[in-house]
């Protein structure tokens, strides 16, 4: 959601060392913020990034400015032997002389184990989504992500995450759960009390997404309560259904898709914004679930009541009734009569909006991930506040 900047920086060999690596499968992916944060502000200056591809400049909506190394789109060769794209990495992380190794994706990161072992640098993988759910029900998958037992560490975004790991065979005492976090306003947003209560959600256009199901929810709703909007914002291989369900019920006056945004974009929907909507399920041909929502925590950080599903880490971010709402996974009836229940309740939907900004103050800001992610890796800077040791314990009190 970032636009690209221009160039990356210069390496001069010998003069700068950069302690921190981020590996990942590409640079500039719209629903992988997530990853740019970590290569821009988690070690600032002193980040290297290893990454199979750029993602091709008319696409592509962030960029980094730090040496990198671009590997080829067919990744990194399976063999006993080291591969001409291995020592291309041994050689680029030990030339900027990296001691800590952070990899985005289980499934992505394996290659790197071994070398990363060979040349002794402290390795982590973070686990995100696709590769902690159908993955892990592929039995070759799991064989695989037990060789992650010799790494540093795995880092996860929900315990509900961290819980499946430990059942395939990882060690849990490697593991560590860091939820995402997200830029949080200095204020809270006051809910608006005008007639028309607009709904928002945003996300690819995928099935795990669920935003057929959520289309039929809000649909629902209008019939009870007229007064509703809703602004969709992402795109994706279900954009076509989408717009034949919008034709087929004659919604087109009440739901607007805007397609792939910028994060100001969507920063200034959520502003202007009543109730967050996201109906994630599994999906049903390969498995495929949420980690942890950026996009509702990021809603929660501007006060809007999220009315979402019980799946996967959802419900360590929502808590039913107090900063929002969960139904089951396809019941639309039901998240319909929630829609309603908000929309109808002004003072309802300040209390719960009110309730999501305070939990993501507490447990959502970037702030609170840098540091615990710095506390990990061990690589806290000087000047750094102390890592708040008492962060996992907390979380997990309060789901």
């Amino acid at each position: 959601m970032f636009y690209a900047t221009t160039s990356l920086m210069t390496l001069k060999s010998g003069i700068m060392e950069y302690p921190l690596a981020i590996l990942a499968p590409r640079i500039g992916a719209y629903s992988e913020t997530f990853i740019f944060r970590h290569m821009r502000d988690l070690l600032p200056e002193k980040t290297v990034v290893v990454a199979y591809m750029k993602v091709p400049s008319v696409e592509r909506y962030w960029d980094i400015e730090t040496p990198s190394l671009i590997l080829s789109e067919k990744g990194l060769a399976q063999h006993d032997h080291y591969s001409r794209l291995e020592l291309r990495v041994e050689r680029f992380l030990k030339k900027n002389k990296v001691k800590v190794v952070l990899a985005e994706f289980l499934d992505f990161g394996l290659p790197f184990v071994k070398i990363c072992n060979k040349i002794g640098i402290r390795y982590y993988v973070h686990a995100h989504g696709y590769d902690v759910s159908k993955f892990l029900i592929d039995p070759k998958w799991q064989k695989a992500y037990k060789n992650y037992n010799s790494a540093a560490g795995i880092i996860t975004m929900s315990h509900k995450s961290k819980k499946d790991l430990i059942g395939i065979g990882l060690k849990k005492r490697r593991i560590h759960v860091v939820p995402y976090g997200v830029d949080i306003p200095l204020q809270k947003k006051k809910a608006k009390s005008g007639k028309l209560v607009k709904c928002l959600a945003v996300g690819r256009l995928v099935p795990k997404k669920g935003p057929l199901f959520m289309l039929e929810s809000f649909k629902l709703a209008c019939e009870t309560f007229s007064d509703l909007s809703l602004d969709i914002i992402g795109d994706g291989p279900l954009k076509g259904p989408i717009i034949d369900f919008i034709r087929k019920f004659e919604l087109e006056k009440k739901i607007t898709l805007h397609g792939s945004k910028s994060h100001d974009f969507v920063k200034k929907s959520m502003m202007r914004s009543d109730i967050f909507l996201q109906h994630s399920i599994t999906d049903p041909k390969d498995g495929n679930k949420e980690g942890l929502p950026v996009a509702i925590l990021e809603a929660q950080a501007h006060s809007l009541p999220v009315i979402s599903t019980i799946h996967a880490g959802i419900p360590e971010a929502v808590a039913d009734g107090k900063n929002g709402y969960l139904v089951k996974e396809r019941d639309v009836q039901e998240m319909a009569k929630r829609i309603v229940e908000l929309a109808s309740d002004y003072e309802q939907r300040m209390l719960i909006g009110r309730n999501g900004y305070e939990r993501s103050k507490e447990f959502y800001s970037w702030e609170t991930q840098r540091r615990e992610l710095l506390s990990i890796l061990n690589l806290t800077e000087e000047n750094e506040k102390p890592p708040i040791s008492w962060f996992r314990k907390s979380i997990s009190s309060h789901i």
